[in-house]
């Protein structure tokens, strides 16, 4: 589910403008009426003062600049590189004659490694959008009030269908079928399982009586499976007793991968 928030700030962009530009922050990063060898803040610096020369009294509210933050939630599955183009592609329609910056970054800025080419789809990031409150090519106030707050976050959740983002009821839905199978599996009569079958009964148990993630392991253990993550931290391993070998869980099927198990257990505290 995509969220949405849009200021129009008073102050100097000095601080979001350091933030985004500090090294190892942003993922990605693109620029719009900006020369990337010069300090961003001077220019929005300049481009201000351009402007208050030509119109001392030009800007009522005295907005320095815009701030648009675009984000996604856990689950959603989109990649940095597709949450970026997505918040670009908005910005280019939004603001097509103003002097912006587009920075997307993880949510957990410290994994940021991580990240670098391509987010975990079970990991949330956010962009953030800073306009120039003048433009540097027309010379005028970039006008968009906060009275048009309803009309650009419709535009977002259009534009955000391109890249996978779902109505908040729909997810929902998805998210009760979900639960639902798991119930269904963990319901099975014992008998004559293969391992495999076992394994998927135990761990849909599983996931249907934990409340967290610690839970969840904790209870596999109490049936005699060991879990662990991959190398990569994006999945999890499943050690059956009966068997030597490791099976991970998108071997079982997506419903015992560690994207939809999480998804299910934190849809419980929400």
């Amino acid at each position: 589910m995509l969220n949405f928030s849009f200021n129009r700030c008073m102050k100097t962009p000095s601080t979001i403008i350091n933030h985004v530009t500090k090294p190892g922050m942003s993922i990605y990063f693109d620029t719009q009426n900006l020369s990337g060898g010069e300090d961003y803040r001077a220019q929005f610096k300049k481009t201000m003062a351009d402007f208050y020369t030509r119109h001392p009294n030009g800007n009522p509210d005295g907005a320095e600049y815009i701030h648009v933050m675009l984000s996604n939630e856990k689950y959603d599955g989109q990649t940095a590189a597709e949450m970026h183009m997505f918040a670009l592609r908005f910005a280019k329609t939004i603001f097509p004659n103003a002097q912006f910056i587009v920075a997307t970054q993880p949510h957990d800025t410290p994994a940021l490694p991580v990240y670098r080419h391509e987010a975990e789809p079970d990991d949330s990031l956010h962009s953030h959008i800073i306009v120039c409150a003048a433009s540097p090519i027309t010379g005028d106030i970039v006008h968009v009030a906060y009275s048009d707050y309803p009309d650009l976050r419709r535009t977002a959740e259009a534009m955000g269908k391109d890249y996978g983002f779902e109505p908040k009821e729909k997810k929902a839905e998805k998210l009760i079928d979900l639960r639902r199978d798991y119930e269904e599996l963990s319901r099975e009569q014992d008998g004559e399982l293969s391992w495999t079958a076992d394994l998927r009964r135990k761990i849909s148990a599983a996931v249907t009586k934990a409340s967290t993630l610690d839970e969840f392991h904790d209870f596999l253990k109490k049936d005699g499976i060991r879990t662990e993550l991959t190398p990569s931290l994006d999945d999890f391993v499943y050690f059956h007793p009966s068997r030597d070998l490791p099976c991970r869980g998108k071997t079982l099927g997506k419903l015992f991968t560690k994207h939809s198990i999480t998804a299910v257990i934190d849809g419980k505290r929400i």
